[in-house]
């Protein structure tokens, strides 16, 4: 999927199929284009080369080698791309891993629409 130039793009990692594109829907609805779902870490990886998003939507718990942390601790070495985490675990459990891959945002799931869009809004107008 191509993104608009004028729109901020977000990349989706999420290793459940279902709850990524209810991800998508929201985004969609909020006016943002997702430049691409990826299921995986090493997934994530690559597209995030391929599409250069504005904005990463990063689940904590993937199925690999990889957690969302490592992922971004992996892309922060190439890029400085803003990150909204997503987990079904509170902050705190994972705080001190989080610190290592700013900026960031963190948003406890189920996600609800006005959460993730001010969560956008405030990371962008961050980096």
């Amino acid at each position: 999927m191509t993104t608009t130039s004028d729109k901020t793009s977000v990349l989706i990692v999420e290793d459940e199929s279902l709850v990524a594109i209810g991800h998508q829907d929201k985004l969609h609805k909020l006016g943002y284009p997702v430049c691409g779902l990826a299921f995986s870490g090493s997934e994530a990886l690559k597209l995030a080369e391929r599409y250069a998003p504005d904005v990463i939507l990063m689940d904590i718990n993937l199925i690999g080698e990889m957690d969302g942390i490592d992922v971004i601790c992996q892309l922060g070495k190439r890029s400085k791309t803003p990150v909204v985490f997503i987990s079904a675990y509170p902050a705190d459990m994972v705080l001190e891993r989080l610190s290592e891959t700013e900026p960031y945002e963190y948003l406890v799931k189920p996600l609800r629409s006005n959460a993730l869009q001010t969560a956008v809004e405030h990371i962008l107008d961050r980096s």
